[in-house]
């Protein structure tokens, strides 16, 4: 995965502005990670930053037209179906956001890969996630399956792993 933008503090202005990114265009696949930038979220293994990991395609409009859709216009008001209500409450209740998009040449499995490596090394999935990705079912127990994933693929977990820690020693720059 390379960095394609970074967008240090998070508004609906300059999330709005991604659409017209080239790197964001049409049909480009990305991954990307909001995140606290100060303070931490107590998880059940230790404190983190990452708030929500998600995945983006648009085949008939810019790439980038997704992240306006996460954060509401308001606490209390929502704009459309793509907004995330955790994300956009940390947002209007003052935090400081920010946003990491990387290209990735898969972007089903690295968004998977991204949580289930948070999920290892935090305990839990980012706190605004609402949903966590299916691995192959083999088991009929969901937490079953999604550990013997995370075994079962240990070095790409690992390199998630190394992202999410690089993305958290960065954070605390800004």
């Amino acid at each position: 995965m390379e960095l394609l933008h970074h967008e240090k503090q998070v508004n609906r202005e300059n999330l709005s502005m991604l659409r017209k990114l080239k790197a964001l265009e049409c049909n480009v696949s990305v991954v990307y990670m909001y995140y606290l930038n100060s303070g931490a979220i107590q998880y059940p293994n230790m404190e983190g930053r990452t708030l929500y990991i998600g995945e983006a395609q648009r085949i008939s409009e810019p790439t980038g037209v997704r992240f306006r859709q996460h954060i509401s216009p308001s606490a209390f008001s929502g704009a459309d179906m793509g907004n995330n209500l955790a994300l956009s409450q940390y947002f209007h209740k003052g935090h400081s956001i920010g946003l990491k998009i990387y290209s990735t040449g898969n972007r089903k499995d690295d968004e998977r890969n991204l949580i289930y490596a948070h999920i290892k090394q935090y305990g839990s999935a980012p706190i605004c996630q609402a949903n966590i990705p299916c691995c192959p079912p083999r088991n009929r127990n969901r937490i079953t399956d999604v550990y013997n994933y995370i075994t079962e693929n240990e070095v790409m977990i690992n390199q998630c792993i190394d992202l999410l820690e690089s993305n958290s020693a960065t954070f605390s720059k800004y």
